[in-house]
């Protein structure tokens, strides 16, 4: 099955794409232009071609910068040092990263279209999302390990 981006790479470099998809197995340099937008607002549109699953929305920062602080739950899913990647024939690689702390915003959404959780087997909840924004960040990445 063709894999197919969900959320874009904003303000990346197509050269920068491409070193991914090939060092990670990650789709980017398969999916230009999903994310659309002037100032602070941004639309996320759907791949072309995509049939699996299909997600559309609306985003915006919606409060004042923050840096997460150690045993939040911000903490816990933006501070993240690894990249996994699931290759072809079952091989997954794990690759190091290494970033400042994100400079966060709380963020507000619309979703116009979200297949995504169904088409995974899951059931969203009811309650609203929590949501972060960042402008930018950015890293350094070492070259992944085959793990599996």
């Amino acid at each position: 099955m063709a894999r197919h981006c969900a959320l874009p790479y904003e303000g990346r470099a197509i050269a920068l794409d491409a070193a991914a998809a090939v060092a990670f197995g990650f789709p980017g340099a398969k999916c230009p232009d999903l994310c659309e937008g002037t100032g602070e607002a941004r639309r996320l549109v759907p791949h072309r071609g995509a049939t699996y699953a299909a997600f559309e929305g609306r985003y915006r920062p919606a409060g004042e910068f923050f840096e997460a602080q150690p045993g939040t739950l911000a903490h816990f899913l933006t501070e993240r040092y690894c990249l996994y990647s699931a290759a072809s024939e079952g091989r997954i690689y794990r690759g190091e990263i290494h970033h400042p702390p994100w400079l966060l915003q709380p963020a507000e959404a619309q979703f116009s279209r979200n297949s995504m959780a169904e088409a995974a087997g899951l059931i969203l909840p009811a309650e609203p999302p929590l949501l972060h924004f960042a402008k930018r960040q950015d890293m350094v990445a070492w070259a992944p390990d085959r793990i599996a």
